[in-house]
């Protein structure tokens, strides 16, 4: 009796060791080895992908801010214009002479693309003949000034001339010959030849092709100058 007793405990010490601790096969084996490898990988992706989307979110966040800022630059740059309007507008359309031609003068330079425009109003329309002719000499000097400013030696000066020009006279339909004429006598100036090409890109399309076969003939001799000059060239040409 006692020799049954302790084969059948000795059984059941068995099977309680087999449920406790299960024999593992091969898929059990391969299973436990791929877990170890692929769950620091699991783990290391997921970071990867948090990191990436951490870093797309603040690019999105500064190229938002960016955008808000130079909005709202541009927006006080026009409130700043119209206040420089504003200041000029009065004496612009004063009774006295002197003092409309005083307006003149320095609007003509303080607002380089609302300045010249108002300039012409005037020149056209002032019940004044004088104020009439005062205005319109004045758009005459201002521009041939701002010509003369693309050949300056001074880089800064010749990239500002050109950019008072593009505001103010890029509707002017003679500007295109103006500017071709002005090229004519001085090639050599790389700088001027380069705020010309930009210029003349910024024209009016009917006018350039008014001129095409001066402008044609302009590009033929300065794309050679640079490698620049010859992209801005042929940048120029595709709008003829």
């Amino acid at each position: 009796m006692d020799k049954d007793n302790a084969q059948f405990e000795s059984r059941i010490s068995k099977i309680e060791d087999k449920l406790e601790n299960p024999k593992k096969s091969a898929g059990d084996i391969v299973f436990q080895l791929l877990s170890s490898l692929l769950l620091p990988a699991a783990i290391a992706f997921a970071g990867l992908k948090v990191s990436q989307a951490q870093t797309a979110v603040q690019t999105h966040s500064a190229e938002q801010i960016a955008d808000k800022e130079q909005a709202i630059a541009l927006i006080n740059a026009q409130v700043g214009q119209a206040q420089v309007v504003a200041a000029f507008l009065r004496s612009l359309l004063s009774e006295n002479d002197q003092e409309k031609q005083l307006a003149i003068a320095a609007v003509i330079i303080a607002l380089p693309a609302e300045g010249p425009q108002l300039v012409r109003i005037i020149s056209k329309s002032d019940a004044s003949p004088t104020v009439r002719e005062f205005a319109d000499a004045s758009l005459k000097t201002r521009q041939a000034d701002l010509i003369a400013g693309l050949y300056s030696s001074d880089r800064d000066s010749s990239l500002n001339a050109a950019d008072h020009l593009a505001k103010g006279w890029h509707a002017d339909p003679d500007l295109t010959t103006k500017l071709l004429q002005a090229a004519q006598g001085d090639e050599s100036n790389t700088n001027a030849i380069r705020n010309t090409l930009r210029l003349l890109q910024q024209v009016d399309e009917a006018q350039l092709r008014r001129h095409k076969t001066e402008v044609e003939q302009f590009i033929r001799k300065v794309r050679t100058i640079t490698p620049a000059i010859k992209a801005q060239a042929e940048s120029l040409k595709k709008k003829l």
